[in-house]
Formats: structure tokens, C-alpha cells, sequence
């Protein structure tokens, strides 16, 4: 479905690229659904999505600058931030209007606090499995990187994670290694293996980007911050999602203002490939389609 020959690619202010895949045709009176991937992933991650959701509404998955096929000038900015900027820039370069902005694990955080910082573009929100931590009680939810000797960010995580290991392994040029250890880290143990050549063909693809990422401290989860989101929220789980994603999803539908949850029955953090009827199903659902 994703051919590159029809794959937009914007440039954006900050002299970044970003792409989008888009089907389906616009709609009068219904926002546009804007899918936004996770770790490793690109627009490619929503095959599973694309046709059931477009026969319903127009649709358009994404590829943050960095990530498969789009690519970013050296020293360009990789970070949540600026894919937050990123996000916000294209819906303002191609007049959308209002989105429906849908985000999984990292593209979760980025669909989060896009939705917290320009609240009018968005109508609707879904989170399905959203990366990060909330803040606790008086805790800064700024990032503070800690830099290390050699004057680079020294990671979001404790070096023995499997996730600092993990972009280790990918620098050191093992590359399947890594990515391994990385995949059943945030999924669950043997993920990697059972997963389609075809998602390990997109992980390898954006393998680069992992070692970028783990030195991205992640922006904390705040109430202050949920209390901007003032449009309807979905937030999905799977009941076998890795505990820390559904204790992040238990806060925010407590913080945000108007969430529901929903937890798909067998599922995992790779809800929407492994159970893509049920995870259609809530969306369109959610969106009245």
C-alpha cells in the first residue's frame, strides 16, 4: 500500500523533512484522522488501519523527520519536542483544520503534548499505549539531560536498561541484536521473533534513530499539562501492555478532562497489528464512523 512515488514530503521551518501516506477522501464535516507511530516505526506501521479507517474518513500516517524515508539535515534537532514542532508545522502547512490525532508508545507522548500545547487543531485524541511518565507530587515535568564527559546527553535511562543496551548493540553495527533486545524490552519477551518480516524490515529501517532516542529525556506527564487537553480522549490498552504503560494510562485518564478506556482483550503494546479489528473497531467507534 505505502509506495514511496505516492508519498508526500514537506519541508518544514525548522529545516526538517517530514512525510505522510494519506487515502481516503476528505470529508465536509469530519476532521481528518492523523496517525503517529512509535519507536522504530514510520507511516508503514498503520497498514492495518489504513483501508478499514479510510473507507470512514480521510487518513493520514505520518513519518517524523528522521525516521523511514524522510531524513533530517546533520545536526537537526531529534527529540520530542521538535517532533511536537514537526507535528504542528505540517498541520498548519497543509491547512487540515482541525485532526483527529491518534499516537502510539513515543508517538503517543508526541500526540500528547501536541494536543496540550496547541489544543485548537485537534477535536479528537486517542493514546494507545503512550510512552513516558507522569509526574509525581512536586516533581519538574521538564526533561533535564544529564550530560556526560564527552559533552553528549547521556540518556534517558540507567545504563543496564535493556534499552541503553539495546542502542549500544545497534551503534556497536549489531544491528538484529539490538533491535531484539529493544522490541521484547517495550513489548514483551519473544515479540521480536513472532513479529512479521514485514515490521522488522521498517524497525531495521529506522534502526539509526534508537540510539538518538534513548538520549531524548522524555518530557514527564503533568496535570497541569492534561488539563489543556479539553477534547475527548480515547486511551487504548491491551491487557497484557508491559505494567508501566498502563500505570501512564491509569494517571491520564484520571488527569485528562474528558478520557475513557478501553483495554483490548489478549492484546499487547503491538495492539493495533496483532488485534487490528478490535483496535479499528474502538476508533472508528470513538470517532461516531
Amino acid at each position: 500500500m505505502f509506495e514511496l512515488e505516492h508519498t508526500r514530503i514537506v519541508d518544514l521551518p525548522s529545516a526538517s523533512r517530514i512525510a505522510y501516506f494519506e487515502a481516503g477522501t476528505e470529508h465536509r464535516d469530519a476532521p481528518p484522522l492523523l496517525l503517529v507511530h512509535g519507536s522504530l516505526c514510520d507511516f508503514r506501521y498503520w497498514e492495518p488501519q489504513m483501508a478499514a479507517l479510510s473507507a470512514k474518513r480521510h487518513v493520514i500516517a505520518v513519518s517524523l523527520p528522521y525516521f523511514y524515508p524522510v531524513t533530517a539535515p546533520q545536526g537537526a534537532a531529534f527529540g520530542i519536542q521538535s517532533h511536537v514542532d514537526a507535528l504542528l508545522s505540517l498541520i498548519h502547512a497543509r491547512n487540515w483544520g482541525q485532526v483527529t490525532l491518534v499516537g502510539h508508545s513515543r508517538g503517543g507522548c508526541v500526540a500528547f503534548h501536541a494536543a496540550s500545547q496547541d489544543p485548537s487543531l485537534f477535536d479528537r485524541l486517542v493514546l494507545a499505549d503512550p510512552g513516558g511518565k507522569p509526574a509525581k507530587p512536586g516533581e519538574d515535568p521538564r526533561p533535564v539531560a544529564a550530560i556526560g564527559a564527552d559533552g553528549r546527553p547521556q540518556g534517558a535511562y540507567a545504563p543496564e536498561d535493556p534499552r541503553m543496551r539495546a542502542a549500544a548493540q545497534v551503534e556497536a553495527g549489531d544491528i538484529d541484536g539490538g533491535l531484539e533486545m529493544f522490541v521484547d524490552a517495550v513489548s514483551r519477551p519473544g515479540y521480536w521473533l513472532r513479529s512479521a518480516e514485514s515490521f522488522r524490515t521498517m524497525a531495521r529501517d529506522n534502526a539509526s534513530t534508537l540510539p538518538r532516542q534513548v538520549r531524548d529525556t522524555l518530557p514527564l506527564y503533568s496535570r497541569e499539562s492534561a488539563s489543556y487537553v479539553t477534547i475527548p480522549t480515547l486511551i487504548v490498552n491491551g491487557d497484557k501492555s508491559p505494567p508501566g504503560f498502563l500505570a501512564t494510562s491509569e494517571t491520564l485518564t484520571d488527569w485528562l478532562p474528558y478520557a475513557q478506556r478501553t483495554v483490548l482483550r489478549g492484546a499487547s503494546h503491538g495492539m493495533n497489528l496483532t488485534h487490528a479489528s478490535d483496535f479499528n473497531r474502538e476508533i472508528l467507534s470513538f470517532i461516531g464512523a
